[in-house]
């Protein structure tokens, strides 16, 4: 009991430090497209092709003339340029197009199996979470959960990956910075020590 308790005060030691990745400010450049985001897509001079568009769970949008278009981690002016490159094949002499994200999608992880508490708990704004600090806002594992074979899994691409992480080793670890981070829409499934 006494080591789950250090267990404990080191996942709650490390919850307190922020990391810089996957910011979701308007204006950060490294920004990536997620599933789930709203675009406001200008196309100059053709109102027709101009609107709001939804990138679907799958990270692809619908758009007049070209259809189907992945846009699924790009930054915006990889997906302007995109968009343009298509258009301008056989559609638009020289299309200039101007992207900007209306709606940005919410930047959830979910904890699933032994923990305390599991759920879905929001990244906040500008912010990342790792595993330990998504164990911690879950109140930590329960005293049979299975720590060194813990599964994250993730959508990419309209894909199912399964990570697996040794959380054992990341709480022994002296570094924050050795924490394994989460993407939005994560899901952390804690499996069962069997004795």
């Amino acid at each position: 009991m006494r080591g789950f308790c250090f267990l404990l005060a080191l996942t709650l030691q490390f919850s307190s430090f922020p990391l810089s990745a996957a910011p979701a400010a308007a204006d950060d450049p490294d920004y990536r497209l997620r599933p789930l985001d709203t675009l406001v897509i200008k196309v100059y001079q053709e109102e027709d092709l101009s609107g709001t568009n939804k990138v679907s769970a799958t990270g692809s949008l619908s758009f007049p003339l070209i259809g189907v278009v992945d846009v699924q981690g790009l930054k915006v002016p990889e997906a302007e340029r995109k968009i343009s490159d298509l258009l301008k094949d056989g559609y638009i002499k020289n299309p200039q197009i101007t992207i900007t994200v209306d709606t940005y999608a919410p930047r959830r992880v979910s904890v699933l199996g032994e923990v305390k508490k599991p759920g879905t708990f929001e990244i906040p704004a500008e912010e990342s979470m790792t595993l330990l600090q998504a164990a911690s806002r879950a109140e930590g594992f329960t005293n049979v959960a299975k720590t060194d074979e813990v599964i994250i899994r993730r959508i990419v691409r309209g894909k199912e990956q399964k990570l697996e992480v040794n959380a054992t080793e990341l709480m022994k670890a002296r570094s924050a910075a050795t924490d394994y981070p989460l993407e939005p829409g994560d899901v952390v499934v804690v499996p069962t020590r069997f004795f």
